[in-house]
């Protein structure tokens, strides 16, 4: 095969890849803003997790969302065996100074979503400490309080 077409085959897979995991992040993303937060804590209201964690955080929160690999690959050889969970983070900077981060798992990278969708990561931080969060319905009141 001539050099140039060689180049535009690992191009066109390399593109489509690209797109192939920019469309099941897109499906992950809208997947957890969506999914009942009741489902990811029976003590909170079947209301859409995107909305409750917006009203939670507050109006004058800044939230940011990502597709992520829930903090579990660390680069090294020995995962490319293992399917890797997929997690959606949202991250909401307050308006006092303090961040709430929240995972929440819904597949791995071969499977997509799949499975129940579970929090996998949730704290909130701010300059003196990290406070995990067991519960999401805990989170309103820790947002309430202050660290000591």
């Amino acid at each position: 095969m001539k050099p140039i077409a060689v180049l535009a085959t690992i191009f066109l897979i390399t593109s489509w890849a690209a797109a192939q995991n920019g469309r099941s992040g897109k499906r992950a993303l809208a997947y957890a803003k969506h999914v009942s937060v009741s489902r990811l804590d029976p003590r909170l209201p079947k209301q859409a997790f995107g909305q409750w964690f917006k009203e939670t955080v507050g109006t004058d929160a800044r939230i940011m969302w990502e597709v992520n690999d829930c903090g579990e690959q660390t680069g090294g050889g020995t995962q490319k065996d293992r399917d890797i969970p997929t997690c959606v983070e949202a991250d909401a900077e307050l308006s006092d100074g303090r961040n709430v981060v929240v995972r929440v798992a819904v597949g791995t990278l071969r499977k997509g979503i799949s499975g129940p969708p579970a929090v996998y990561y949730s704290v909130v931080l701010d300059k003196t400490a990290i406070r995990d969060v067991k519960n999401l319905s805990d989170l309103s009141r820790m947002l309430g309080e202050k660290a000591n």
